[in-house]
């Protein structure tokens, strides 16, 4: 009788990427993002923009390093909304 094997292959989806697109995935350093499915690198964000958190999912993730850096100075509490 012949048997038959289904493997089951989990992709890297958007802001993860490996050397193969599939199994062991890394997320995507910061700086950096990936958007697809089965991605085997991650794209450099714009000249002038950066990531600030790793496994960007898009470019629209990318923003000016003044921007995040502007963001940065205003702590907001997440469940008051109220300046820290």
């Amino acid at each position: 009788m012949l048997q038959t094997h289904l493997i089951i292959v989990d992709e890297c989806g958007p802001g993860l990427f490996s050397s193969t697109g599939v199994a062991k995935c890394f997320n995507c350093p910061t700086g950096t993002y990936s958007s697809q499915k089965r991605n085997k690198a991650c794209i450099s964000c714009p000249n002038g923009t950066v990531t600030v958190i790793n496994a960007a999912k898009g470019i629209e993730d990318c923003g000016s390093e003044f921007m995040f850096a502007s963001e940065s100075l205003i702590a907001v509490n997440p469940t008051s909304k109220t300046s820290i």
